[in-house]
């Protein structure tokens, strides 16, 4: 459906027919135009649903369905589950979920804005319930900003109320932003004036800070006090004696000064 305005021209599309919109990219390709037409529809989904993991392998079609293309290792795809706008300046999805045809590589969001639907070197804005699965661990958040370079994950920002991290090898923390940066090999850790990162790694010994940068090959940590935040500049600690490892539960003690 193509709606004429006198000062804005934008071309929407339903939202109520898509159920999966994939697109396979080929890393090394060159970006797609924002014009492009747009994808096949395929049937109807339920509104509000949780974006679902998009098939493996192609499928028979059936009538008024459209086979999945095969997921081939390196290439990235998207799923728009409940539909997408193609708009003047930008590109948004709703329900979308990416992810990176063999790795752990697995993206979110209830809404994704674009400015074109590429892998080769685009920036994707999500928000609303944003879920990041990367090699090394996972991150929660409200909004997150996505760059994507030669079809990799380059690096993502995200920030929340609080974001959160958890790694693989079982570090979790928290933090107003949970920038990852691949090229550096770091995830860090950032506070801001309300709240203090925080980091465990067994639940029972915390230690609270403005900034945590974790290297994801040696599996350090630096933490840093930054001015400004809860803890005055401060590194602090917490150390809980008592505590049983296996059943503690973090508590993210981000308000007050030291002793």
């Amino acid at each position: 459906m193509v709606n004429l305005h006198a000062r804005t021209p934008r071309l929407s599309l339903p939202l109520v027919p898509i159920l999966f919109l994939c697109a396979m990219l080929d890393p090394g390709a060159a970006p797609a135009a924002s014009t492009a037409p747009a994808p096949a529809l395929s049937a109807t989904p339920t509104p509000g649903t949780t974006p679902a993991a998009l098939p493996a392998t192609a499928a028979g079609s059936a009538a008024g369905t459209v086979a999945t293309p095969a997921c081939v290792a390196g290439n990235l795809r998207y799923a728009a589950q409940n539909g997408l706008e193609y708009q003047r300046d930008k590109i948004a999805l709703h329900d979308l979920v990416i992810e990176q045809c063999g790795s752990a590589l697995r993206a979110q969001a209830r809404l994704a804005e674009a400015t074109v639907l590429d892998f080769a070197d685009s920036n994707w804005g999500l928000s609303g319930g944003v879920e990041l699965r990367v090699a090394e661990g996972k991150l929660d958040a409200d909004e997150a900003k996505l760059h994507f370079l030669a079809g990799k994950l380059a690096s993502a920002s995200a920030t929340g109320s609080p974001a959160t991290f958890e790694s693989d090898s079982g570090l979790r923390g928290t933090a107003h932003t949970v920038e990852y940066d691949l090229a550096a090999g770091e995830v860090r850790l950032i506070g801001d004036a309300g709240a203090d990162a925080w980091i465990t790694k067994d639940g029972c010994n915390e230690t609270r800070g403005g900034r945590f940068v974790y290297n994801l090959a040696k599996g350090t940590v630096l933490a840093q006090g930054l001015p400004g935040g809860t803890g005055q500049g401060r590194v602090q600690g917490t150390i809980r004696p008592q505590c049983n490892p296996a059943r503690a539960t973090p508590r993210a003690e981000t308000t007050g000064s030291a002793p």
